[in-house]
């Protein structure tokens, strides 16, 4: 079996294109293996304005340890990057590729999407119910932002538990911004262990 067939090229590029306002993309795949194909992806506005900080890159796997079952393997695709320009963000960008990336990883069999995410990726995963591997991550993370509110913004104990959503768990990115530091700069600072967390979420259910 050739690594293309886990995925077309066809069908990557058709899961980067018709969300406003994307207006053309670029792809290139290689095959690392016979296990693994890899791409990069380019999202471009209709001026040819690139849309991404780095390109989009994805790791597509016909064996890999599933993060939800450990023991077992099956197909995965490993989300690598993907990076937004500010101009970009806030505007439901990533939530709409992401549905289409789930609708042809549904096509192709794939079993479970795989992430490591940085500290505002672990909230924006969450709200599209995305898994801790590890729940000491989660708990590190909760405790990190329950802190920050308190010493950072002053919030009370009352007004905390309102804002911090238990199912899926988010929060409101405002609330994570300071004109003193913002929490993206103050945790590395207060929370040493924080750093990438692994995160998974099963596509065939």
């Amino acid at each position: 079996m050739s690594c293309h067939d886990l995925i077309s090229d066809a069908m990557i590029e058709n899961i980067y294109k018709a969300v406003d306002p994307i207006a053309s993309n670029q792809v290139q795949t290689e095959c690392t293996d016979d296990n693994t194909k890899h791409a990069f992806v380019e999202i471009f506005t209709s001026e040819h304005t690139s849309m991404l900080v780095h390109p989009i890159e994805r790791n597509y796997y016909k064996e890999k340890e599933l993060w939800a079952k450990p023991g077992e393997v099956g197909k995965v695709v490993k989300h690598e990057y993907f990076i937004l320009e500010d101009a970009f963000r806030g505007n439901g960008i990533a939530k709409k590729i992401h549905i289409r990336e789930m609708d042809a990883y549904r096509t192709n069999g794939f079993q479970e999407i795989q992430l490591d995410a940085a500290w505002d990726g672990l909230i924006v995963w969450k709200k599209l119910y995305f898994h801790f591997k590890s729940p000491q991550d989660e708990s590190l993370i909760k405790i990190a932002i329950q802190r920050y509110l308190r010493e950072i913004k002053n919030y009370g104990n009352e007004e905390i538990e309102k804002l911090i959503k238990p199912s899926p768990f988010s929060i409101s990115m405002n609330h994570l911004k300071d004109d003193s530091i913002d929490f993206k700069d103050w945790v590395y600072s207060n929370f040493r262990k924080i750093g990438l967390a692994k995160m998974y979420k099963e596509v065939l259910q």
